[in-house]
């Protein structure tokens, strides 16, 4: 499916690794030129001395409970210090940068390997916008969802090319689920497609419980729709089988239930904290996010309390 839309529109596969490629190159120059930071002010924000480009990030906590992973410690340390077991994040991403870090041993490499990998991702989102304006029932032309995207990019610069986090995989997974979910509504399934989709599904809710959450009810949709009910119905036993031992481990190791990452509720209160001008910036962010406390105050609640307890009073 995927070979065939890109042969067709190599055109545009063209023009969006230009356009891709050439952005990225462009902002992690400013690697090799941080030494003078009169050089900075050519690259976003364009303030001389401000560099924002933080390509080795690799998504902060991932990346810490990715290097427990290859130090042999197991799925914990999320903030820099050992504060043992963790379910903080979903557990897939963790053990690919880990399995990376085994692989290339510097971290500069892997964030090198991850940039590359983002940059794959941008351009085949493009494609697949560009191949999904061309049908009806979308009444401008193709041509323009893709000038559409690359404004989009443009717009959020810093997020899509001077940060490095788990955004390249949820557009990863989107890019895959969105046309198989086409595929499935449109046809009648066999057991092989069954099997595929419940692998996705898998993939999903270990990687982000939101897109588990999208594949769950797209496979309902698909149901009632297609009346492809046994299959999807495997589609269901494939993704319970595939998340079902990251649950049992959750219970195990703290003797709760926890579906797949256990800061949901400090994520709904931080997005939701109101400061004094209203926004949830920065800075408050610093001050808060066990990210930065953990690693830096002594007295840090979520050392003081322990993950689940920290979780239940914040």
């Amino acid at each position: 499916m995927y070979l065939k839309c890109f042969k067709k529109n190599n055109h545009v596969l063209c023009f969006l690794v230009f356009f891709v490629f050439g952005l990225s190159f462009y902002t992690n120059i400013s690697y090799f030129l941080s030494h003078d930071s009169k050089y900075l002010r050519f690259f976003p924000p364009f303030i001389e001395g401000v560099n924002q480009t933080f390509n080795g990030h690799l998504g902060a906590e991932y990346y810490f409970i990715a290097e427990s992973l290859a130090a042999g410690k197991g799925f914990s340390n999320p903030f820099q210090v050992d504060t043992g077991p963790t379910a903080w994040m979903p557990p897939f991403y963790p053990f690919f940068l880990a399995l990376l870090i085994k692989l290339f041993r510097l971290k500069m490499l892997v964030a090198c390997f991850i940039v590359f990998i983002k940059n794959l991702v941008l351009v085949a989102t493009g494609v697949l916008i560009y191949e999904i304006g061309g049908k009806p029932p979308i009444k401008i032309r193709a041509e323009f969802t893709v000038v559409l995207y690359c404004l989009m990019l443009l717009t959020y610069f810093r997020w899509f090319f001077q940060l490095t986090h788990d955004e390249w995989l949820l557009l990863l997974l989107i890019c895959i689920m969105f046309p198989f979910s086409v595929f499935i509504y449109e046809n009648h399934i066999n057991y092989k497609h069954a099997l595929a989709w419940g692998g996705v599904g898998g993939f999903s809710i270990l990687t982000s419980p939101v897109l588990g959450f999208v594949w769950f009810l797209t496979s309902l949709f698909v149901v009632g729709e297609k009346k492809n009910f046994k299959p999807v119905m495997l589609s269901l036993c494939v993704f319970i089988v595939a998340c079902s031992p990251w649950f049992i481990r959750n219970y195990l190791v703290f003797n709760k239930l926890i579906l797949m990452k256990s800061n949901l509720y400090f994520e709904l209160y931080a997005t939701n904290y109101e400061t004094a001008h209203g926004l949830f910036d920065e800075p408050t962010f610093a001050r808060q996010h066990p990210i930065w406390t953990t690693k830096n105050d002594p007295d840090s609640p979520y050392k003081k309390y322990g993950e689940v307890q920290f979780m239940c009073k914040s």
